[in-house]
């Protein structure tokens, strides 16, 4: 009678088999031992074979195991001949992991862990297709990490790394992480410029990435791509951040708008490292304007004349319909680039302009006293510079013959008598200065000459209309005249 063993089979930490009695015989108290030690129960009950699986056992290890039962025919225990096995080696692969951190224009850090001890180790940037070794402390770790340089700006990669484990040569590898390299800092708003005050100021909101010897230049475009403004050495953190300009550049942006008020510039944002750029260029647009208060001509005064002799030698103060106004204003000044385009008046719904500081306004419709009289000077932007002055303005009309009478004294008589009713607009005072008659027979020529009746054989009678002074005049002794003749 004999006890067998027959039908290893092992795993990476277990072995299975089994212990058959040879003849067929039951026995109890069925155990084994493993590498000579103590005997381990299997069964206590009786049976002629049992199977038998160990587990617990290490990896990639040889061992010796025997087989015994207990014989109740005998008395005694018989044994199974040692057999000899070794466990299967582990081909699970590493469970890798990636992280990448300090990610610059040009560079980043890669760090890789393993759940086992990795001897060799490496790193890809573009998904897998090639891969490059760690540099260093690379064999029975568990993590490496390494700082890349070299890389493009403004450029994404796709990094994954692997490792192969030190124990069974098993490689494994992780999961992609993908990162973007900085293309240099970026505008996010600019504020609108005005380019017309004393101090001239450029205010931006951007992102500015990390890294040493980080510079910046900003330029500024008008409409047409032409740069107008060049900043250099700009440096700052990320927010908002106000750049000063200098007078020159101040003139700069004046006079590209000499005939506007404002133009929608472009702002670009380059981005240096080390004097060398990185990344490509960030803009954002924005006005760039002047305002009437800063830039409107300077000018000081204007004053008027009258070209009519006759009312300026006889009134301080024009006439409606009368006088023939002139406006003569003081040189004016423009400023920040502008030119000066026009001088104007408006007065008495009347606006009259001139491109010269002499303004030929002509004969007034309006009258009254203290009229508004708005005199300006207005430069190539339409800003005005304006001063107001109120001056009266006669009201006038011209004598009107209300009525007239010549009549004979008698049918036969050669005396003819004349009556005259006339008004004068009196609201300023004018009075009758001259009357005069001239006398034609029917069918011939007026004469030349007028025949004057003086003024003091006339009769103020007041008021015969509103706003009108009457005079009359009779002579009945007035001529003699050829009583045959019409």
């Amino acid at each position: 009678m004999a006890l067998l063993i027959s039908g290893l089979t092992t795993g990476v930490t277990s072995v299975s088999f089994l212990a058959d009695s040879v003849p067929a015989t039951y026995h109890t108290n069925w155990g084994y031992q493993l590498n000579g030690g103590a005997f381990v129960m299997i069964h206590s009950g009786s049976s002629y074979r049992e199977n038998v699986t160990i587990t617990g056992l290490s990896e990639n290890t040889t061992y010796t195991v025997r087989a015994r039962a207990y014989d109740p025919s005998k008395s005694t225990y018989i044994y199974s001949s040692f057999s000899t096995f070794t466990t299967k080696k582990n081909t699970l692969p590493p469970t890798v992991t990636t992280s990448v951190t300090n990610v610059t224009t040009t560079s980043c850090k890669i760090k890789s862990t393993s759940n086992y001890l990795g001897k060799s180790w490496q790193y890809s940037l573009n998904n897998g297709s090639t891969w490059t070794t760690f540099p260093s402390n690379t064999s029975g770790v568990y993590s490496v990490e390494n700082t890349i340089t070299g890389l493009s700006t403004n450029t994404t990669y796709n990094i994954k790394t692997r490792c192969t484990r030190t124990y069974n040569d098993v490689q494994g590898t992780s999961a992609t992480v993908t990162i973007k390299t900085d293309g240099g800092s970026s505008l996010n708003s600019v504020n609108t410029v005005t380019a017309d005050l004393s101090t001239v100021s450029v205010t931006f909101n951007w992102t500015v990435i990390s890294g040493t010897s980080i510079t910046h230049t900003l330029r500024i475009k008008n409409p047409g791509g032409t740069t107008l403004v060049t900043v250099t050495g700009i440096t700052g953190s990320t927010g908002s951040k106000t750049v000063t300009l200098t007078n020159a550049q101040k003139i700069s942006l004046l006079s590209n708008i000499p005939n506007a008020t404002s133009f929608t510039g472009t702002f670009e944002l380059l981005t240096y490292s080390s004097g060398s750029q990185i990344g490509g260029v960030s803009s954002k647009t924005a006005t760039v304007r002047t305002v009437e208060a800063n830039s409107k001509p300077i000018w000081t005064d204007w004053s008027w004349s009258d070209d009519n002799y006759d009312v300026a030698i006889n009134s301080s103060d024009p006439i409606k319909t009368i006088s023939d106004i002139q406006i003569t204003c003081n040189s004016a000044t423009a400023v920040n680039g502008s030119s000066i385009s026009q001088y104007g008046i408006t007065m008495g719904g009347k606006t009259v302009t001139s491109s010269t500081r002499f303004i030929d306004y002509g004969v007034c419709s309006t009258c009254g006293t203290d009229l508004i009289w708005t005199v300006w000077v207005e430069d190539s932007r339409g800003y005005r510079t304006t001063i107001v002055k109120y001056q009266t303005v006669w009201c006038y009309e011209k004598p009107e013959i209300l009525e007239y009478d010549a009549q004979r004294e008698d049918s036969v008589g050669m005396r003819t008598g004349l009556s005259v009713l006339l008004t004068i607009r009196t609201t300023q005072g004018n009075s009758l200065n001259q009357f005069q008659y001239r006398v034609r027979k029917v069918g011939a020529s007026w004469p030349v000459s007028w025949s004057t009746i003086s003024t003091g054989s006339f009769t103020y009678i007041g008021s015969v209309t509103p706003g009108r002074g009457g005079y009359t005049y009779s002579n009945s002794n007035w001529q003699t005249l050829a009583s045959d003749s019409a």
